[in-house]
């Protein structure tokens, strides 16, 4: 039942006033993916937005074997910014020198830790390189964006295809949002916590 409501909701490409969206995936790092992973969300507002009722996962429906998150207490994204969700705090400064906003194991306590949200699904988030999905969730479960690619044809079809190993995902520009694959094209080198919006 559920899925019967997601996928109109996103089929619409005429959205007036995108806010949060997914715009950038790594999924297959050259190195140990259970550390290395990231994905980013990007604010296409020029306006602050709150993100602790926000939901960000690779379980497409409710129930599922896979995961969802939330975001901690009091976190926030800026206008026109970008916050990158990691798998771990070490696996991401081994690949970019930096931390990330935020990460999915707790292994850092300089970095905050996103909280799982069990009402939803209680497995782990964890990006498979042959095809996924990633789902974002607004308050009240509301689906504000969704992704998926290689074998998996959950919200559109075609899938975006897979990119190759060390190279991103990016939606281009970054407020690009057709909800088809043609918003998605390979980043390489990968651009973690940048938003373009420029491009076509």
């Amino acid at each position: 039942y559920l899925m019967l409501i997601l996928m109109p909701v996103l089929a619409g490409a005429q959205r007036a006033t995108p806010t949060l969206l997914i715009t950038e995936i790594f999924y297959n790092p050259i190195g140990d993916e259970s550390k290395m992973e990231w994905f980013e969300i990007g604010n296409v507002t020029g306006e602050a937005i709150p993100l602790d009722k926000i939901k960000v996962g690779d379980a497409a429906t409710r129930g599922g074997g896979e995961g969802m998150m939330r975001f901690p207490e009091g976190a926030e994204i800026p206008g026109h910014a970008a916050v990158v969700v990691a798998q771990t705090a070490g696996g991401f400064f081994q690949l970019t020198g930096r931390l990330p906003d935020y990460e999915l194991q707790s292994t850092d306590a300089r970095v905050p830790d996103m909280r799982p949200f069990r009402n939803w699904a209680d497995g782990p988030v964890a990006l498979a390189n042959g095809g996924d999905e990633l789902l974002l969730l607004g308050p009240g479960l509301l689906p504000l964006d969704a992704v998926n690619y290689g074998e998996k044809r959950t919200f559109f079809t075609p899938a975006v295809q897979t990119a190759q190993e060390g190279v991103s995902l990016a939606r281009v520009p970054a407020d690009c949002d057709t909800d088809t694959a043609v918003d998605w094209q390979p980043q390489d080198p990968p651009t973690p916590g940048v938003l373009d919006f420029s491009g076509a």
